[in-house]
């Protein structure tokens, strides 16, 4: 989109569904950009300014969005505003910043549609009227994007009226100790997270799907967890941190194949009796066919005699006590994260399941049965089970996918006719180009869908792979969106300066662009068809790097 200059004379820009940077003339006469993440459906900028005052009243009709917008703009500005919260008579969803005594009786109107907000600036106030309380929030989230690109006090005349395409916009965080951020404390790890949730909010994310179990203590089976570096009490700051910030916690506990991730050898051989072994090379076979950088890794590799492998990460479910075990872990998760209305049990990339056992054994009818035991004992508690699709995907079916792990010689593509129509699938897609190309459609969503199962279709790092799965799951009305970070870590090493550019990972984290899947994904789950043109029009890694947080970065 080209940038619009502002001119002596008054004019009105109006964008609808495609807003990439506004140019507005601060009080020096030079211009600034002017963004909102994601894109709003309407917005209509003016060439005109207004200042806050310097006393000035938060009246809302819900006293925990005035206070929240009280602390995020005293933050921003500094304290350079003496910010008084009064609470408002009306149950209408509304928030009014303005002088003291100033009546406000017209309100924008606000589009009825769930999580809607309508806001407007401008007469020295700001005014926020929503649908429901998630669109207050939104309306309070936009503006404090604004108030964050606003220099010299002179705030830009607006008005925006805005909704999101998809319901449910989820972001998954991997919860890794402070050496993987190279942070030398507690603290400073949890402020790293603490940051990463103020973006999600910012962008108007609701979900937050928290993999937390592989580094943190298991009180009911401490033997499994003898060395966690977060305990439960760093849990409830994060999950408090993230109803601050309007945000609900999901927790992803690793309930199979990766049950035992990150622990020492010592302890994989302490519990023995619960782990499968590593009996099978596994995916790789068919990979060989699709891409021929695995095949020297195959060619290396030899199958060990049965019952020989070393010890996998991963559960051994036809052990009678693991599943009591596991239920056990969840109902201390469940409370752990105030009961959540969802719940990850994981299900993904169990390279060794049942390796042991005869071919002719139906072993997605074994992995449905062990998941549709754990789904009952979450309905009991009222609470949605969601699962990862990729071991009910076959190659066979999707040939020209790299997320099919459910294909021989695992062969538990058969789950899906005997699984619980109400689990929660989360497709997990990457974009790989295993076929040669990208994939421009994803198949196994529809695919899904048609089976009965609810969606939440999941990205990475590519903007392509985002916008075609977002197009994808808008139009096969699916639950939401997820978007992933899984080198988060690392990308945040490589735009603070931790890391150098003669680190062996620097180029591939570069390339990888990941430090832009924030706003990205964002805009795939508030846009879904609009998203392919509005992240044309920006670079969404330089953007997030403007927010950076200063103080955790190495000097």
């Amino acid at each position: 989109m080209k940038l619009l200059s502002i001119t002596p004379f008054s004019i009105t820009v109006i964008i609808f569904f495609s807003f990439a940077a506004m140019i507005f003339a601060d009080e020096t006469g030079a211009t600034s950009d002017l963004r909102v993440v994601p894109a709003p459906k309407y917005m209509e900028v003016k060439d005109e300014f207004f200042e806050l005052p310097t006393d000035i009243t938060v009246t809302s009709s819900d006293i925990d969005c005035a206070n929240y917008l009280k602390d995020q703009l005293s933050d921003i500005l500094n304290s350079q505003l003496n910010i008084t919260v009064r609470a408002s008579d009306n149950k209408d969803f509304s928030l009014v910043l303005a002088p003291a005594g100033k009546d406000f009786s017209r309100m924008p109107a606000c589009p009825a549609r769930p999580q809607a907000y309508s806001l407007e600036t401008g007469d020295a106030s700001v005014r926020i009227k929503a649908f429901d309380l998630a669109g207050l929030r939104f309306g309070i989230q936009t503006f404090l994007q604004i108030a964050e690109q606003t220099h010299g006090g002179k705030y830009p005349v607006l008005t925006v009226k805005d909704f999101p395409g998809l319901k449910e916009r989820w972001f998954l965080i991997i919860l890794r100790p402070g050496k993987f951020m190279e942070m030398d404390s507690k603290e400073k790890t949890l402020d790293f997270y603490y940051w990463v949730f103020k973006r999600l909010a910012r962008y108007k994310y609701n979900y937050v799907c928290l993999d937390f179990s592989p580094y943190t203590e298991l009180r009911c089976h401490p033997e499994f967890r003898p060395e966690p570096f977060f305990n439960y009490e760093d849990i409830k700051r994060l999950i408090q941190k993230g109803k601050y910030h309007g945000l609900k916690l999901i927790p992803d506990f690793e309930s199979f194949g990766k049950f035992m991730l990150g622990q020492s050898k010592e302890t994989l051989e302490k519990n023995a009796d619960i782990l499968e072994r590593k009996n099978d090379i596994g995916q790789g076979l068919w990979k060989e066919k699709f891409n021929s950088n695995q095949k020297k890794k195959l060619a290396e590799q030899k199958r060990p005699e049965l019952g020989e492998g070393e010890l996998s990460e991963g559960l051994n479910i036809l052990n009678p006590k693991v599943p009591a075990m596991i239920m056990e872990c969840i109902d201390e998760t469940y409370i752990l994260f105030d009961k959540p209305e969802y719940f990850f049990v994981g299900g993904d990339e169990h390279w060794d399941f049942c390796t042991s056992l005869s071919k002719d054994i139906d072993k997605g009818e074994l992995f449905a049965g062990y998941f549709n035991n754990l789904n009952r004992h979450l309905q009991e508690k009222n609470c949605r089970t969601i699962i990862w699709g990729d071991m009910l995907l076959s190659h066979l079916q999707f040939p020209y996918f790299y997320e099919n792990h459910g294909g021989p010689p695992m062969n538990t593509h058969t789950a899906i006719k005997y699984l619980d129509k109400n689990i929660i699938i989360g497709d997990w897609h990457y974009g790989w180009p295993v076929s040669g190309s990208p994939p421009k459609f994803y198949p196994s969503i529809s695919w899904f869908r048609q089976n009965g199962f609810d969606v939440i279709a999941t990205t990475w790092f590519r903007n392509d792979n985002i916008y075609n799965v977002s197009r994808d799951a808008a139009a096969l009305d699916c639950l939401g969106i997820m978007g992933t970070a899984f080198s988060l870590h690392n990308t945040f090493k490589v735009n603070t300066g931790i890391w150098k550019k003669n680190h062996e990972k620097f180029d591939m984290i570069t390339k990888r662009r990941e430090l832009g899947v924030f706003a990205a994904t964002a805009e795939g789950g508030w846009n879904p068809v609009e998203s392919e043109k509005i992240l044309q029009e920006y670079d969404t890694v330089e953007w997030e790097k403007r927010w950076l947080p200063q103080k955790l970065m190495k000097k």
